[in-house]
């Protein structure tokens, strides 16, 4: 018994945009590295007497380092777009749908990443740090908060 293998009618359309894809990946991967390169900061402070709101908040006597880093979650919104864009152009077999959603894919992946990294970096520097110290357990941004005291040996 012998298989015949045909070409199915999906295979000129997916020819055409393999170049597509493949440089919709390339992007993807390159912003998702630029956003972890670039999504850090690092913010210190020893707040005044006792008086001082942040004393009050921090515990006094105590300085604050905060430490930003990237989020999985930007990571994991960038590889979601790129999954669901591969599912829909499974299914697509009419050229412009597919280069549409080509084109809407190679917007939004780089988008993600850069808004949410100015987004996050524009909040750690415009918050007071006794704000950035609250959000150590947020999920949308990796803050380190170290406590201590700087008079100690």
């Amino acid at each position: 018994m012998s298989t015949d293998i045909t070409t199915s009618e999906r295979t000129p359309l997916t020819a055409a945009l393999l170049l597509e894809l493949h440089r919709m990946a390339r992007s993807g991967l390159v912003w998702a590295l630029f956003y972890g390169v670039f999504s850090r900061a690092v913010r210190s402070a020893c707040p005044g007497p006792p008086s001082d709101a942040a004393a009050d908040s921090l515990g006094e006597g105590a300085c604050v380092t905060a430490t930003l880093g990237p989020s999985p979650l930007v990571w994991l919104a960038t590889a979601a777009v790129f999954v669901w864009a591969l599912g829909r152009l499974r299914r697509t077999e009419d050229v412009l749908a597919t280069r549409r959603i080509v084109l809407w894919t190679s917007w939004a992946m780089p988008l993600i990443p850069l808004v949410a990294g100015a987004l996050t970096f524009w909040w750690f520097t415009a918050m007071p740090l006794d704000a950035v110290a609250l959000a150590e357990d947020s999920p949308w941004v990796n803050v380190l908060v170290e406590r201590y005291d700087p008079d100690a040996p």
